[in-house]
């Protein structure tokens, strides 16, 4: 399982089989709270993954996106 946290430029996760994973949000993988303050464009880029039973108790049972914004 994959978890990033407040990340704050591109990410690419390219080409992976994920199977059989459990997770409380996103099974297969997680990110929090992409990190817009910091003046990048923190994208996320899934491309040619495999997901197969994938579970997650209570959202995004293959991938769970948490996209918060901080306002000042």
């Amino acid at each position: 399982m994959i978890y990033i946290s407040r990340n704050m430029d591109l990410t690419l996760i390219k080409g992976n089989k994920f199977t059989q994973n459990i997770g409380t949000f996103g099974g297969a993988i997680t990110i929090d709270s992409p990190n817009w303050k910091s003046g990048n464009q923190p994208h996320v880029v899934l491309h040619s993954n495999t997901f197969e039973k994938n579970m997650a108790y209570f959202s995004g049972n293959a991938v769970y996106i948490r996209p918060t914004m901080v306002y000042q």
